[in-house]
């Protein structure tokens, strides 16, 4: 993910967009792929922007997206316990300053801080 900046000061083995992939379904179209990327990454510019990506170009709002440590080979088809996300969920800043986790990767359930949203 190639978005805002990562947090910083996190707790010890939390995942961060450096070292986190994220896995959609077999057959996910391209604007969906765009519209996850640009939420997980933190780098839509605006609600015009990913309107635009789910009206005119396809993008799917109800699609979910699962993440996973880099090199890790859970997936949707390996009985691993991926854990799967809403967009909606995804979308949402973890206020807390990571001090309550939201978001966790793999079976192994590795907490992940997402990047902030730009104000």
């Amino acid at each position: 993910f190639d978005g805002a900046a990562a947090p910083t000061d996190l707790p010890i083995n939390w995942l961060t967009a450096t070292n986190t992939e994220m896995l959609l379904p077999r057959g996910t179209n391209e604007a969906t792929k765009r519209m996850a990327a640009g939420i997980v990454g933190r780098t839509l510019t605006g609600p015009h922007q990913l309107t635009a990506l789910i009206r005119q170009q396809g993008a799917n709002p109800r699609a979910v997206a699962g993440l996973r440590r880099k090199g890790s080979r859970c997936g949707f088809r390996t009985r691993c316990g991926l854990r799967v996300y809403s967009m909606l969920a995804l979308a949402i800043d973890n206020t807390s300053g990571n001090t309550v986790l939201s978001i966790r990767a793999n079976a192994d359930l590795d907490a992940v801080a997402l990047p902030q949203w730009t104000s």
